[in-house]
């Protein structure tokens, strides 16, 4: 058998968490030798792709797990964690805020990529491939009441015309915080949040169109059509009016992502206006938060198991580690 492995005591450290790892050594081997993918991997797009992540989360598994070390994977070919982190001891007490509570506390943490799920229905921010956890319970129960504030958003209880007054009247910061957001969103687009209150948005083209070419330019875009003149157009030498200031009227999943989006930025301003601090929500799934039932939003408490590792972060705290098997249930955080 060809060896990548120099060292016997990486591969036995290795073989505590995989069997049969010897065969995925030797795939290895090809695998970090890029001028060797192709004769290996004829459909590199997707074949390539698969066997590669297979790999990855086996031996980000083994890290995590405490069974190789950083300069193992290394020598193995892994490229390694985000930015400059290292790979170290996780902290003896962390926090994780979940939208699941009753599962995770049954079946345990699992990545998003264990969970086949794109986007989270929390903060979504996190590598699909790592859990995350933050050494601060006042930073948990932040991300935990923000997260209770952003399902009712989600869910449509709290509407625009309600997250704009909070905004005006500086609802639980020191001061209002509405003229910020109003800048944020007017400064191209006047009526943004009156177009968005009824429905609509508007928008403006590049060069002048009649609205049925304007609409098969959209639909060759694989945008959205359904657009609207709404200035008086320009007439041209062959008396056909042609405009570039559009509108249509938006679909329900529009309004609540837009709306959410209002919200988001909403969390910046409010934290610069001496409100709590904002958790960064990035790609969660909007709609899938806003179904969730919001009794399951808690923070709970884990220890790592004995040897797991994790990789710090720079805000908020945060940890991450490659497999919620590296850390064990505490308690819930109430």
């Amino acid at each position: 058998m060809v060896r990548y492995l120099d060292n016997l005591e990486i591969e036995k450290s290795i073989n505590k968490t995989f069997n049969n790892l010897n065969d995925k050594v030797d795939r290895l081997q090809t695998l970090v030798h890029k001028n060797k993918i192709y004769e290996q991997y004829p459909n590199f797009d997707e074949e390539y792709y698969q066997a590669h992540k297979k790999w990855n989360y086996d031996i980000q598994k083994a890290l995590s797990l405490g069974y190789i070390t950083e300069k193992e994977a290394d020598k193995l070919g892994w490229y390694g964690a985000i930015g400059d982190s290292k790979i170290v001891p996780l902290p003896q007490i962390l926090y994780h805020t979940t939208t699941n509570k009753d599962d995770v506390i049954e079946h345990g943490l699992k990545t998003r990529d264990e969970l086949s799920i794109k986007s989270g229905y929390g903060l979504g921010g996190g590598a699909s491939d790592t859990v995350s956890f933050t050494e601060s319970l006042h930073t948990a129960i932040v991300i935990k009441d923000t997260l209770i504030e952003a399902q009712k958003v989600a869910s449509g209880k709290t509407d625009l015309e309600t997250i704009l007054e909070h905004a005006k009247s500086g609802k639980d910061a020191k001061r209002p915080y509405y003229e910020n957001l109003h800048k944020y969103y007017t400064i191209n687009k006047p009526d943004y949040f009156d177009n968005l209150k009824e429905g609509k948005t508007t928008d403006y083209s590049i060069g002048h169109y009649t609205e049925e070419d304007y609409n098969k330019h959209e639909l060759e875009m694989d945008r959205v059509t359904g657009w609207e003149p709404l200035d008086e157009g320009l007439k041209g030498s062959d008396g056909i009016y042609r405009h570039h200031h559009w509108i249509r009227n938006l679909s329900n999943d529009e309004i609540l992502d837009k709306t959410f989006d209002v919200y988001k930025k909403c969390l910046a301003w409010r934290e610069d206006a001496g409100g709590r601090e904002d958790p960064l929500f990035f790609l969660s799934d909007v709609k899938a938060l806003g179904n969730i039932n919001p009794n399951q939003i808690a923070v709970l408490q884990f220890k790592p198991i004995e040897n797991a590792h994790g990789f710090k972060m720079s805000a908020l705290g945060e940890w991450r580690t490659y497999t919620g098997e590296a850390v064990e249930f505490v308690q819930e955080i109430k």
